[in-house]
């Protein structure tokens, strides 16, 4: 089982760009919302006493800067180890496919 062998490790990293189900409808158009297991599986790791960090890295695009700070405390009331923030421009090509472009 996937969790067990996370429970081994010593840090883990998530990844994440949205916080809210407005933000993710934003960026994943048709797509179900998932948030709410992904904070299951948080919370369910931080009940162990060997667990690993866990670091969200949050991917910042100009459609979930306005959430920054809700985040910042749901992931602080989840006992997150450490944040850090990537930034991200979304870009929408001719045939809407989206594409990312890291920018320095």
């Amino acid at each position: 089982m996937l969790k067990k062998d996370i429970l081994l490790l010593d840090e883990v990293y998530i990844n994440l760009s949205f916080f809210t189900k407005r933000v993710f409808n934003t960026l994943n158009p048709g797509i179900k919302f998932n948030n709410d297991v992904v904070i299951a599986n948080i919370k369910d790791i931080k009940t162990h006493k060997k667990r690993p960090k866990i670091i969200i890295v949050y991917i910042l695009t100009r459609y979930n800067l306005s959430e920054i700070k809700n985040a910042l405390r749901s992931m602080n009331e989840l006992g997150i180890d450490r944040v850090e923030f990537k930034p991200c421009e979304i870009v929408c090509s001719v045939n809407e496919d989206l594409m990312f472009n890291k920018k320095i």
